[in-house]
């Protein structure tokens, strides 16, 4: 498989977990909302870049529109899972903090730093690291909590998902951000993993999807 063929594949590997979600929409349920709408317009800024590059135009503009919108996803996602009306004031804080410390990361490297239309890394960088540290708490949470096999928990795999993926995003991005002087096979060498690993991701949340539980409906004796 050459380079162009691996990078198609990556582009179109979220079609997988989309399929999966359609088959289990049902039993999903609101809790999942987020992931849903996360895939979703994960495509559809998929099929909009590539839209752009065959019109030899650049794809930044709806790239960083779109990294400010996956980011309010995953953090929804994180809220969602602790079931809103029983998380912490403590914890409601660390989410409070996150999504303003992003809303202005993403005014500051593409409105006052930099152009919407630029190769911007700065806001992808501080969300990546935001994503890791919630990946983190939730996989912790899940571990001690978590009855039955992680493997076959959901959460436990899309949040291994998230650290993998965000992780080696920020690694990728500081490069883009400071320029280092390397040689170009390196930095093929990163755009290569990256797209390993975006298909790996895509092919791990298909299978968080297919192990996602309908949600237990308490039923009292009368």
């Amino acid at each position: 498989m050459n380079d162009y063929q691996l990078a198609e594949l990556s582009h179109y590997s979220a079609l997988l977990p989309a399929i999966c979600i359609v088959l289990c929409f049902k039993k999903m349920g609101a809790r999942w909302t987020p992931l849903k709408w996360f895939i979703a317009v994960g495509i559809i800024n998929e099929f909009i870049s590539q839209f752009w590059i065959q019109s030899h135009h650049s794809n930044y503009t709806n790239s960083n529109i779109y990294v400010g919108i996956e980011f309010a996803l995953i953090l929804w996602q994180f809220y969602a899972w602790t079931d809103g009306s029983r998380v912490t004031k403590t914890r409601l804080l660390f989410f409070r903090m996150a999504a303003l410390i992003g809303f202005f990361a993403w005014i500051g490297d593409n409105l006052l730093l930099h152009r919407i239309d630029d190769n911007n890394s700065l806001f992808r960088i501080i969300y990546s690291a935001i994503i890791v540290l919630f990946s983190i708490d939730r996989l912790n949470c899940e571990a001690v909590y978590e009855k039955r096999r992680l493997l076959h928990n959901a959460i436990f795999l899309v949040c291994m998902t998230f650290m993998v993926y965000y992780a080696n995003k920020a690694f990728v991005e500081s490069f883009n951000l400071y320029h280092f002087n390397i040689r170009r096979e390196f930095y093929v060498l990163l755009w290569v993993i990256m797209n390993i690993i975006n298909i790996a991701a895509s092919i791990l949340y298909s299978i968080a999807v297919l192990c996602i539980r309908p949600k237990t409906i308490l039923q009292l004796p009368y």
